[in-house]
């Protein structure tokens, strides 16, 4: 900055100058409707926060791209035409070794096929019993009608044996079936859904057999699809709970660094209300947070306190070191940083903003959240926090 040339003084004062006035401005309408001025804000907190509701928490990562990018159409084709493009894989135990086998095992196993085959959304259940079942008619009758499984294990081992030597040199039941045949794996193929549905699903499967197919011990869901969907779950979870302490953490510190239990109280409300209304409005706009949406209120942390840590430095200094009333402090921030808040608001605001068209999914979320949470903090500091100040720092 000390080797950049001066500018020239132009007859109307710099940027900054022209806008204190609007700064003052501000701040005298702010004073002088106080109540009205937090009546509405407070109004406009609460029913943003209630439409926060609205937005569902739910990992879809099918429509991170959209339908310019080539994988986007191929994932489209499979759904529509082929099996889906979300499964879920289980490991089913039985007794042990040589359970496969087992007449009562098949049954059970069988009927858990058939079952998951009728839930909605499921487009297929890939197992090895329509190949045992397939064996056992040609060995028997031959008819189509014949759907029968081996009724001893004597047969059922037979039967496996033989499926296993007619398969072509190098296939093998090892995607099927362990080595010492004390489990099988089935996998479940989905339409194109959200990582909610697939766990909902998942709960449900096992819930099923544990009540009905007692032989079979089914493990948890696992898969590509589900390891992602519980990620998404609880990272979700956990930033935004850690973001809501680490704010109210910050604006309990800021009592003692200002030196007054009220105002670090007060500084609460300017830190928790921008993801309040930004996730509110986004609610009723998008309608869900998927994983790179929930980072944003951790992204957006420093920005949001940053802003009322300016804005309560001054008024503080106002108040301690200059002697002046709680209005004039009010007024002494708007025309000290308000117009440094209100040109990095907008330079931030508009940087941001220009990822909403980007073509990638978390890429125009993230950008547009962010957005939205910046201004929003800008605002509430500028029309709720000064109320909130003259309510609660009035001159004794």
């Amino acid at each position: 900055m000390c080797w950049l040339p001066p500018g020239r003084k132009s007859s109307q004062g710099h940027g900054s100058a022209r806008l204190y006035p609007v700064m003052q401005k501000l701040a005298d309408m702010i004073i002088a409707r106080r109540y009205l001025t937090l009546a509405i804000s407070a109004a406009v907190v609460v029913l943003c926060a209630s439409l926060i509701s609205q937005n569902k928490m739910y990992e879809r990562w099918y429509v991170y791209y959209d339908d310019s990018f080539a994988v986007r159409k191929a994932m489209e084709f499979s759904d529509e035409h082929l099996s889906g493009i979300n499964f879920i894989q289980y490991r089913i135990d039985g007794v042990g070794p040589g359970t496969i086998n087992d007449p009562e095992y098949l049954q059970q196993l069988d009927q858990l096929v058939a079952w998951i085959e009728t839930q909605p959304g499921v487009t297929n259940v890939d197992s090895i019993v329509p190949s045992l079942r397939r064996v056992h008619r040609l060995l028997n009758t031959g008819s189509e009608d014949d759907s029968r499984l081996p009724e001893s294990r004597e047969r059922a081992a037979q039967n496996l044996l033989l499926y296993e030597m007619s398969l072509p040199f190098g296939l093998g039941t090892d995607e099927y079936l362990n080595i010492d045949r004390s489990a099988a794996r089935i996998g479940v193929f989905v339409h194109k859904t959200d990582s909610r549905t697939l766990l909902a699903l998942d709960e449900t499967i096992r819930r099923w057999a544990e009540g009905n197919t007692p032989v079979l011990s089914l493990s948890e869901g696992t898969g590509l699809d589900m390891v992602f969907a519980h990620i998404s779950d609880r990272n979700m979870i956990s930033l935004l709970q850690g973001t809501a302490i680490a704010l109210v953490l910050i604006s309990l510190l800021l009592a003692p660094v200002v030196r007054s239990w009220r105002i670090g109280v007060v500084s609460l409300v300017p830190n928790l209300v921008p993801a309040l209304v930004a996730y509110g409005i986004w609610g009723i706009t998008v309608g869900y947070v998927d994983l790179g949406l929930s980072v944003v209120a951790c992204m957006s942390l420093g920005l949001v306190v940053d802003d009322t840590i300016h804005f309560l430095s001054k008024y503080v200094l106002a108040r301690r070191e200059l002697g002046k009333s709680p209005e004039d402090a009010i007024r002494y921030a708007f025309g000290t940083v308000g117009t440094a808040m209100l040109v990095t608001t907008v330079v931030l605001a508009a940087g941001f903003a220009i990822l909403v068209l980007s073509p990638f999914s978390p890429t125009w979320g993230m950008g547009g959240l962010l957005s939205l949470t910046i201004v929003a903090a800008l605002v509430f500091d500028f029309l709720l926090l000064p109320p909130l100040l003259l309510l609660v720092d009035r001159d004794r």
